[in-house]
């Protein structure tokens, strides 16, 4: 019979409580698909006698509905064979390009290459012998272009001038009449000691000529008059050496105006030229100042006559160019003159825009004790104001504080030159100064502007090594120390323009201020160094540390002074030419060994020659010629006549000669009796020349290409 209750289940190993678990079985029809919930069913049925069949789950094995779909549409339509895109194997191997740029991080050349951080600094160490710190840094754009051809692409270099490039409004709107104007920006050029520094004394009232040294100007200085009329001229003064070329190329480019300054008594000069070709390579208007017209013996006339010759002719001579007959010791025709400047820049109306972010350029930078970085730029475009966060070449900062002929104030308008006192670093004489946004964007474009000079610098390292392990070059190892970023600049640029042949000059370091003790732990650890300080003054301190280390410093306040020193020390390397002089030619007649006296083991081989000219001296240098080509150069270990030793043999007579090391003589071998001098050799004078107007033109030209260049890229 069976049982109405619903009994207990008595298994001790479940873990289960028996009448829970069936009376939610029963409640919720739980149809159950695990076998061992299946068994403790089957075990509890069987224990009371009674069968329970669980239903089993139904798998549908209907796998014909798709047939039947495709009946109820219709048969599926054939493709046509032009429809069909048949695969055409290539003929050659296609080359994958991978796109790179200047200041790419680890990680962004490694998502481009596609490879693992870690196995991109691997190869990066690999190829330069050092490994990136971190995925952030920076990697050189030749290790870039190895990486990519190692990974079996093919690199392609863009210019991605939108990051590394941020430009304000320049000179771009300067003749829009909704633009407030603003003073016309004149530069003094000319040749050394033509008197523009005298010039401008005699316009500001100032004795700053009398106090450089060597009387001549050795850096850039810019300043603001207001002439007896009322209006206001922004000067800028450039030096007239051969070494600062690239200081009036500057100013040639950013003024409005140029001042050329000839003197009366020396004429058209090197200098002169060149300031011509920079002013009319940038279509800047002259005004010639023909100075020094009050001595006896000065000729005008001649100087008119002289710039005909450069396309300059004056206005009385039916050209376009006004000269100005002047003074600038007596100060006479200084009006003339300036009604000249005023005239010119009513015609040119230069204006600016004073509501855009501020946008210059940086004529000057000078360390200061106690104040720091000064940087004196000229505001071409917008207000810079005090709190600005500002890019300058590869430097950036926040405007401290604003000075204005060493007066403070708040802001600085266009067209006027302004100290600005807050940069970090130390920017070369030349970059553009523009304000941004944010600092992180100026951090940005600094360090892309970083990795570009390093690349330059490294360039210029690998040409300097290459050329020593290949043409045996001797190289100087030298520190540049400075009291502004221009002298520095023209004394680097003087190095650079030294032909890498026989000897070259690498400059380690250089930089703007006085020798510092981490300049001495630099020159410690190299060999031969020297350091060369322009107008800047060392400590006692440092000048023990640098005795104690057995480093040189050299002082020099006068530009010409230092460059012949280095042209000295460069050519104190060079190689000294090595003359012979001959004493005395003799014939060798016979050939015998003869046996030493005290070691009878001993032979020696004796030449017995004939003096054909000359005399033969024992202390002289011999050589020993065969057909023509010298087989032996050295001393004599013994001279002898007539079997007895001597100094001297004149012409005609015979003597036994046995050389030092040398056992081969013949008969018919030709002696000579020679004097070696050794003659130093001179670099030549013009080694220090600038970069040339047309060089320069050429690399702006490549720069215009690669712009065009990206700009068809985007299209």
């Amino acid at each position: 019979s069976q049982s109405t209750s619903q009994p207990t289940y008595q298994s001790t190993s479940s873990k289960y409580n028996n009448n829970s678990y069936n009376s939610y079985k029963n409640n919720n029809n739980y149809q159950s698909t695990n076998y061992r919930d299946r068994e403790h069913t089957r075990s509890n049925n069987y224990s009371n006698q009674t069968i329970k069949t669980l239903p089993t789950p139904t798998i549908s094995t209907d796998f014909n509905f798709k047939y039947s779909e495709h009946e109820r549409l219709g048969p599926l339509p054939t493709p046509s064979p032009s429809s069909i895109e048949t695969f055409i194997q290539p003929s050659e191997a296609i080359e994958k390009e991978i796109k790179i740029r200047r200041g790419m991080t680890v990680a962004e050349l490694s998502q481009a290459i596609g490879v693992k951080a870690y196995k991109l600094k691997k190869m990066i160490g690999e190829l330069l012998g050092y490994t990136p710190r971190s995925d952030e840094s920076i990697v050189p754009l030749e290790a870039a272009e190895l990486c990519v051809a190692e990974s079996g692409a093919l690199p392609k270099i863009v210019i991605d001038r939108k990051r590394t490039n941020i430009k304000g409004q320049g000179k771009k709107n300067l003749n829009n009449s909704d633009f407030p104007s603003r003073p016309p920006i004149v530069t003094v050029m000319g040749h050394v000691d033509h008197g523009k520094t005298t010039l401008l004394d005699t316009l500001r009232g100032t004795k700053i000529a009398a106090t450089e040294a060597g009387g001549i100007t050795q850096r850039v200085s810019a300043f603001s008059v207001t002439v007896p009329s009322g209006e206001k001229i922004t000067f800028i003064d450039t030096p007239g050496h051969a070494a600062f070329a690239r200081m009036r190329s500057r100013g040639a480019r950013v003024t409005d105006l140029v001042i050329l300054v000839v003197s009366a008594i020396d004429g058209v000069q090197p200098q002169t030229i060149e300031s011509i070709k920079y002013a009319t390579s940038c279509g800047v208007p002259i005004v010639v100042a023909i100075n020094k017209c009050d001595l006896s013996h000065a000729n005008p006339l001649n100087i008119r006559s002289q710039l005909t010759q450069y396309n300059l002719f004056a206005e009385d001579l039916g050209g376009d160019v006004q000269m100005v007959e002047i003074s600038a010791k007596f100060a006479t025709g200084i009006q003339t003159l300036l009604d000249a400047v005023l005239l010119q820049s009513a015609v040119l109306d230069p204006r600016a825009d004073i509501q855009c972010s501020a946008d210059g350029f940086v004529l000057e930078t000078i360390s200061r004790q106690g104040v720091g970085i000064v940087v004196t730029i000229l505001v071409l475009n917008g207000t810079l104001r005090v709190g600005d966060t500002f890019v300058a070449g590869s430097c950036f900062g926040k405007v401290r504080s604003l000075l204005v002929n060493d007066i403070p104030v708040k802001e600085g308008q266009p067209g006027y030159p302004v100290s600005v006192i807050g940069l970090k670093g130390i920017p070369s004489a030349g970059d553009d100064f523009i304000v941004v946004e944010s600092e992180s964007r100026a951090k940005e474009v600094v360090r892309l502007r970083e990795e570009h000079k390093k690349t330059l610098k490294l360039r210029r390292q690998q040409a300097i090594a290459q050329a020593v392990s290949d043409h045996n070059c001797k190289e100087q190892l030298v520190i540049i120390k400075g009291d502004t970023t221009g002298t520095v600049e023209a004394i680097t640029d003087c190095i650079n323009a030294v032909p890498i042949d026989e000897v070259a000059m690498r400059i380690v370091r250089s930089g703007v201020g006085p020798v510092t003790e981490s300049d001495i732990q630099v020159a410690s650890a190299l060999d031969k160094i020297i350091i060369y300080t322009f107008n800047v003054k060392t400590t006692i301190n440092i000048q023990n540390l640098a005795k104690n280390e057995n480093i040189e410093i050299r002082y020099f306040d006068i530009i010409f002074s230092l460059l012949d020193d280095i042209h000295k020390t460069l050519s104190s390397l060079l190689e000294p030419i090595k003359e012979v002089d001959v004493k005395g030619t003799a014939e060798i007649r016979e050939v015998f060994t003869v046996t030493g006296k005290r070691q009878r083991h001993e032979q020696y081989v004796v030449a017995g020659c004939r003096v054909l000219q000359g005399q033969l001296e024992r202390g002289h240098m011999y050589r020993v010629l065969r057909k023509g080509e010298v087989i032996f150069e050295g001393k004599l270990s013994s001279m002898r006549q007539h079997k007895e030793n001597t100094l001297l043999v004149e012409s005609g007579a015979e003597c036994g000669l046995i050389f030092e090391r040398f056992t081969e003589s013949k008969v018919g071998d030709t002696v000579q009796s020679v004097e070696f001098r050794l003659t130093p050799r001179v670099l030549p004078e013009d080694i220090f020349s600038p970069k040339s107007v047309e060089t320069e033109e050429t690399e702006n030209q490549s720069v215009l290409d690669d712009k065009q260049q990206e700009e068809q890229e985007e299209q």
